[in-house]
């Protein structure tokens, strides 16, 4: 039944270990997100080499470490042919197969980063 949710959400979803280590699920839509031929691809490959910036991903694990969960957590990640763009997080602790694992959420804004970067101070300034 959760399956079937989740490859049916409209945005990417992944089901990830504990640590953080490995992934253990991944949807359709993340998986085209990231480039991968197929979701079984997503978890064959390592989570931190799908990220630009290491010290942000040691962020995000330190976080996750202290118990919180990720709220509109943004962050550059890198696609299977290597193209970036910009996702935000969300994520939350859950049981899966009796095990603790933590479902992660995430949509594609690298349009609305564009966007912010285009109409920032420096834009305004050179309108003035």
């Amino acid at each position: 039944m959760l399956s079937g949710l989740l490859n049916n959400c409209p945005i990417g979803v992944t089901i990830v270990s504990e640590n953080m280590e490995r992934r253990l699920y991944a949807n359709d839509k993340l998986a085209k997100m990231f480039g991968a031929e197929t979701p079984e691809n997503l978890l064959i490959d390592r989570i931190e080499d799908s990220w630009c910036d290491v010290e942000r991903y040691q962020q995000m694990k330190a976080f996750i470490a202290s118990g919180q969960d990720l709220e509109n957590f943004v962050a550059k990640r890198r696609r299977a042919d290597g193209s970036v763009f910009w996702v935000t997080m969300n994520s939350q602790m859950a049981e899966v197969e009796g095990h603790k694992a933590r479902i992660i959420w995430m949509s594609d804004v690298t349009d609305l980063v564009g966007l912010l970067r285009d109409t920032g101070p420096a834009t305004e300034a050179k309108s003035a």
